[in-house]
């Protein structure tokens, strides 16, 4: 029975494994079975082999003490550079999933300590899948939790602005920019609230860097009353688009046009009126002073 408890141990583990190196979700596209059903019943095998073959949990090799606790260790670097960098960084620069080792470190510390509850095989089995997904999401908590200490010390001597810069990118530049030009009693009209213009024409979120001024919601063909200035975007929805939709998309009787640079922060006037057909392939930012 020994051996085939420690076959079991391996078998699982290598399912790991394989969730682990090739893919999230390996399992569930070559078996249709959930890395979490395997698991599910491991814990099952578990509890009934604990309970029905009463292990003394405390006799256990040191050796995979030390891999449990290497695993902990690994996974928790991972998730910290999942946290400090982008989702689905380990995956792509280490081609490892930081969660198929998380659950291989929790698997290996309840094969090791085996807790019993009342000897009842069902709230033994209730503890083991406690224990497996709990222990599961701790290396991704301390990850976590590294990755913003660390990034509050790295941050400790910016502004708050700097920080949102770099929080937020070249948005906060462009609004910044805005700020600069457009006085705060002043009307500055948006695209209107529809895909492509996801950023620049929510209302609410233009609103937060904007204000005081006035903005407004633009419709297509149609300039309110009221507008002082433009925003002139070519905002895409996810970046691929090859005509990077222009707003306004309509002629605009200008005083002048301000073309805005994301890469030094500098803008050029232009003196003429805004026809989109000028500015076609050119990806234009800034704003637009109606006349």
């Amino acid at each position: 029975m020994i051996i085939f408890d420690f076959f079991s141990l391996i078998v699982i583990l290598g399912a790991l494994a394989a969730e682990a190196v090739f893919y999230p979700g390996f399992w569930q596209a070559k078996a249709h079975i959930s890395i979490e059903t395997i698991l599910t019943l491991y814990a099952a095998y578990l509890a009934i082999f604990v309970i029905t073959k009463k292990q003394n949990p405390q006799r256990r090799s040191w050796t995979l003490k030390v891999i449990a606790i290497i695993l902990f260790i690994f996974s928790s670097i991972l998730y910290f550079f999942e946290y400090r960098y982008f989702p689905n960084y380990s995956f792509s620069h280490f081609h490892l999933n930081p969660l198929g080792l998380a659950f291989a470190f929790s698997i290996l510390a309840i094969f090791i300590y085996r807790p019993t509850v009342k000897k009842s095989i069902l709230l033994t089995f209730s503890t083991y899948l406690l224990i497996v997904f709990a222990l599961a999401n701790l290396p991704a908590v301390i990850g976590d939790s590294v990755s913003g200490l660390t990034y509050a010390i790295s941050t400790r001597n910016q502004t708050y602005n700097q920080k949102l810069a770099q929080e937020i990118g070249p948005d906060y530049d462009y609004f910044q920019f805005v700020n600069s030009i457009v006085k705060e009693d002043e009307t500055i009209m948006l695209p209107p609230w529809q895909l492509p213009w996801r950023h620049t024409g929510d209302f609410n979120y233009a609103r937060y860097f904007l204000y005081p001024r006035k903005v407004v919601n633009g419709q297509l063909t149609l300039l309110p009353s009221e507008t002082n200035y433009v925003l002139l975007t070519s905002e895409t929805e996810n970046g691929m688009d090859k005509d990077y939709p222009i707003w306004p998309n309509f002629p605009v009787k200008a005083e002048e046009i301000i073309i805005y640079n994301f890469n030094d922060n500098t803008s050029q006037i232009i003196t003429k009126n805004y026809d989109p057909k000028d500015w076609l392939g050119k990806h234009p930012w800034g704003l637009i002073k109606i006349k």
